[in-house]
């Protein structure tokens, strides 16, 4: 009786190419009328986000803005003033074959930013920035399964797997009308706002996700009633409905989001004060469906009574192990160029830099930029900036084979105290929020093919073999057309792996 195998189709996302470059942005503005003279540039920074994202044939089209921050003090009163530059930018990836079916993951990363006045109205900007780019397909893979018959022998595996179902990023603004409270002086002129975007809730329907949360945000301003720097805090709800193709209730949902830009405007109230401001907020909002589950897989074969010639192919599979919501708690001292008289503001951006996997467990490096604008004992209001390097470690339980972490850090909570005239001690709480994987890599049989009896040596009903350290049990079987129980029951063998070097018994059919 012949041996019968079929195929099972899989659909799966895999990927189809992975590209990174680094782009030199230049660009030289002149500051409008509005904007009040250079003194001296404080701080330069950089927000770059993704805008667009398109494949036509062979050519994977990549589009995005950078955001310049500049804060400098004035001429007018010596305070501190800003102006948001923005630059488009466009870099064209180019495939090997054209793709059907894509999902575009695109990372950008600013690596430098710097700024110099040229004038006292004229500013010139440089950046890098690198872009990381990985394009996946949906492919159909066959899995070879056998219908079982008499003196055939499988080695089966059930092994876990995350499929992508579907993957989306969509940048979206939210606006609100802010009001600013009677407590507070009217603004003259916004210095700059930073906000944290959290997301509270998440449920998927029918090909959509609907996402809640808010964001938490600062607003820096200047006021004609005081020469301090005024702190405004506040809450913008986020509600948004994603639509994605794949999603249900049933199914893991991931979702991860960031803000891109934040831009306003001011009106006067009833009283004619300033105090009414219109934000628009842009986010960008990543949104991934995936799907457990458990499969089993062919790794090998063999008959008793026949040859069988197969095929292999190399399969790579990974799973969701857990996720992380951790909190990093940080210290360090800042030490400043002259004597404080006071600290205004004082914010933090955080960044992963380089994840190890030792021990599996799970080693993340990353650092701080620290930013303090305060008054000085001059009194001339400065900004000055630290990086704090900080180091993490995930303890995983349970765990095999961590195959990567993928996670993004930000500062939630930052506050200082003075230690000396120009010294403070900052602590800052760091959120590290992510998803640990584990994998593995298996030798899958893809295709097989029943051959005659030729070529069969003449089976004896019991051998001497002389296995080595490491030999694997079935690897013995299939070389001797044994059974791989009856080899483990005969020589009371607690493991498919032989543990040092030894004599066996093989009982042959």
């Amino acid at each position: 009786m012949s041996i019968t195998f079929e195929k099972e189709s899989n659909e799966i996302y895999e990927q189809h190419y992975e590209g990174f470059c680094q782009e030199n942005i230049e660009d030289e503005i002149t500051l409008p009328d509005y904007c009040p003279e250079i003194i001296k540039i404080c701080k330069t920074s950089a927000r770059v986000y993704v805008t667009e994202t398109r494949i036509i044939e062979k050519q994977c089209i990549i589009r995005g803005k950078i955001s310049f921050t500049v804060l400098y003090s004035s001429s007018i009163a010596n305070k501190i003033r800003s102006f948001i530059h923005q630059k488009e930018f466009t870099h064209t990836f180019m495939m090997e074959e054209e793709c059907d079916n894509p999902q575009i993951r695109v990372k950008i990363v600013p690596e430098y930013v710097n700024s110099k006045a040229l004038s006292r109205k004229k500013i010139t900007f440089k950046s890098i920035i690198s872009i990381a780019v990985k394009v996946c397909c949906k492919k159909t893979t066959e899995n070879l399964k056998c219908i079982e018959k008499n003196h055939i022998c499988q080695n089966k595996k059930t092994i876990k797997s995350t499929d992508t179902i579907s993957f989306c990023e969509k940048n979206v603004t939210i606006s609100d009308e802010i009001y600013i409270d009677k407590h507070f002086p009217d603004i003259e002129e916004i210095i700059m706002t930073k906000g944290i975007l959290k997301i509270v809730d998440k449920k998927s329907l029918q090909n959509k996700i609907i996402i809640k949360g808010n964001v938490e945000l600062n607003i820096l301003y200047n006021s004609s009633d005081s020469d301090d720097i005024i702190v405004y805090k506040c809450d913008m709800p986020c509600g948004q409905i994603i639509d994605i193709e794949g999603a249900s209730d049933e199914l893991e949902s991931v979702v991860e989001g960031d803000i891109n830009d934040i831009s306003f405007e001011l009106f006067d109230d009833e009283t004619g004060e300033t105090r009414i401001l219109k934000a628009d907020i842009n986010l960008n909002l990543k949104c991934e469906i995936m799907k457990n589950r458990e499969m089993e897989i062919l790794c090998d074969i063999f008959s008793y009574n026949s040859e069988i010639d197969c095929k292999y192919k190399k399969l790579h599979n990974e799973y969701i192990h857990s996720k992380i919501n951790e909190i990093k708690n940080l210290q360090a001292d800042i030490s400043f160029d002259n004597r404080i008289e006071k600290i205004s503001y004082i914010y933090g951006e955080s960044k992963i830099e380089k994840v190890k996997i030792e021990n599996n467990n799970i080693l993340i490096n990353g650092s701080v930029d620290v930013s303090v604008i305060y008054i000085s004992s001059e009194n001339t209001v400065e900004v000055q900036s630290k990086n704090i390097p900080f180091e993490h470690m995930i303890i995983v339980d349970n765990c095999k084979n961590l195959s990567r972490l993928r996670a993004n850090s930000k500062v939630v909570n930052i506050s200082f105290s003075i230690v000396s005239d120009n010294k403070i001690n900052c602590m800052l709480d760091i959120s590290i929020e992510g998803y640990i994987y584990c994998g593995n890599k298996y030798k899958v049989l893809c295709d097989a093919e029943e051959l005659s009896d030729v070529g069969i040596t003449e089976k004896h009903s019991m051998v001497l073999y002389f296995a080595q350290k490491n030999e694997k049990i079935w690897d013995i079987a299939k070389k001797f057309k044994a059974d791989k129980d009856n080899i483990i029951r005969y020589n009371n063998l607690s493991k498919d792996i032989i543990d040092a070097d030894n004599m066996i018994v093989i009982p042959v059919n």
